[in-house]
């Protein structure tokens, strides 16, 4: 995949957030950060887990993914031109 116009995060599970990093080359390659798309929960785990990325620890050396956040509810939002209609569900442990 050479273009991405942004990234959905359903949920905090590590399966899902663990490529997070990989956001970077195409901070390279637009040359701006990558709306990221999640709710509260959601951006709040990656907060914790990669706090490097949204200013919340000093950081040097290597290069910092750039993302511009949008928090979502249960509510549909459109990106580009693609709907999406966010479904509540129970997932994992949480059943």
């Amino acid at each position: 995949v050479l273009d991405l116009d942004a990234v959905v995060y359903t949920h905090h599970h590590f399966d899902h957030i663990g490529g997070f990093d990989d956001i970077r080359p195409y901070n390279f390659r637009s040359g701006k950060a990558m709306p990221i798309y999640a709710m509260a929960e959601t951006i709040n785990v990656l907060e914790a887990t990669f706090p490097y990325a949204f200013g919340l620890v000093e950081s040097t050396g290597a290069s910092i993914p750039s993302v511009d956040v949008h928090v979502i509810d249960a509510e549909p939002f459109v990106i580009g031109d693609i709907p999406f209609s966010p479904i509540p569900l129970r997932h994992g442990k949480s059943m």
